[in-house]
């Protein structure tokens, strides 16, 4: 189907280094400005040559090759952007151009038309995520009819094969979810709730459905909350006005986040350390309350983008000394 093996190889490592190289980041000092509601799309490419001791390479080094990745994430949101930077150093390392893009909100409509354009640029490899598979179909098969390698990543590795993409970097979200409610029904939680950060996306629902499914294997009531990836705050006040409503809930499916350097620091002192993106700063749990974290072990999903921290707490969870954050009705403030 495609002609040229040794661009589909270059288009496979590209992809492939990736992964490592968004891993391999420097830690953020800040955070990066939030991008406007009417920004245009971002767009970066990667072009430098890799760096190399001696005299710098010449301009005819690079590889005549360009790719585009077109993804549903802005390159300023604090997850994507780790992403970006994998594109940007896998371009670097492979001496090709890679062009990254998005559309300028969860907007599906304006995503396919970004897929269509790239197509019409005829790229020599396309990196795309599905998050909507019925919005986005139609052009990633058009992409694979136009003879462009497609590969996909983050959403979509139940749909991928079934579009004509090559292969899929990334976990199979509905058994993550299954694996958490089980892990959560073992611990006895006896109400959860599975917090959604983009509703729509087909890979996040299908994790709420895999963790909601497992919990009620055992008889286990759950429900999702839908938040806004881009507002901490109005997030923040959805989970606790949930918890708030329902005392019965105790247990919550989310996620938390590190950077390198709060990972790093988790490894070498075996205690958890976070970044908040809020605050802007390093966190490391219990250093205000002694109530520390002590790790048991660290585990990464199979496309090494999420890490599940087993721990062994010295107390409550809050530095108040209550065993939740979350003990204060709207009512008693």
């Amino acid at each position: 189907m495609f002609g040229n093996k040794k661009l589909f190889v270059l288009l496979a490592l590209l992809v492939a280094i990736l992964l490592v190289a968004a891993c391999q980041q420097a830690a953020p000092t800040a955070a990066p400005e939030k991008e406007a509601a009417t920004a245009a799309p971002a767009e970066t490419v990667a072009e430098t040559p890799a760096e190399t001791e001696g005299p710098a390479p010449a301009a005819e080094e690079m590889r005549p090759y360009r790719f585009v990745a077109v993804v549903h994430g802005q390159a300023s949101d604090p997850f994507w952007s780790v992403v970006k930077n994998g594109f940007d150093a896998a371009a670097k390392d492979m001496r090709v151009k890679v062009e990254y893009q998005a559309p300028g909100t969860f907007d599906m409509v304006e995503m396919s038309q970004l897929i269509d354009a790239a197509v019409a640029s005829k790229p020599d490899g396309l990196i795309v995520s599905i998050p909507d598979p019925d919005a986005l179909g139609e052009s990633i098969r058009g992409a694979v009819d136009a003879g462009i390698p497609v590969f996909s990543i983050n959403s979509g590795s139940d749909v991928a094969k079934s579009l004509g993409v090559i292969a899929h970097v990334g976990q199979t979200e509905y058994e993550a979810g299954y694996g958490g409610g089980q892990r959560m029904a073992a611990a006895g939680i006896k109400k959860a709730i599975c917090v959604n950060q983009e509703v729509g996306n087909v890979a996040l629902d299908l994790r709420c459905q895999g963790f909601a499914d497992a919990l009620a294997e055992h008889g286990i009531e759950s429900s999702v909350i839908a938040v806004e990836l881009a507002d901490p705050t109005e997030s923040q006040q959805r989970v606790m006005a949930a918890l708030t409503s329902d005392p019965d809930v105790d247990g919550v499916l989310t996620l938390a986040y590190m950077n390198r350097q709060s990972l790093e620091l988790t490894l070498s002192t075996g205690q958890t350390h976070f970044w908040s993106r809020s605050r802007q700063e390093l966190w490391h749990k219990g250093a205000t309350s002694g109530n520390y974290q002590d790790v048991v072990e660290l585990r990464i999903d199979c496309d090494e983008d999420a890490i599940l921290v087993l721990v062994h707490p010295r107390g409550p969870a809050c530095h108040t000394g209550e065993d939740s954050c979350f003990y204060r009705a709207l009512a008693d403030r």
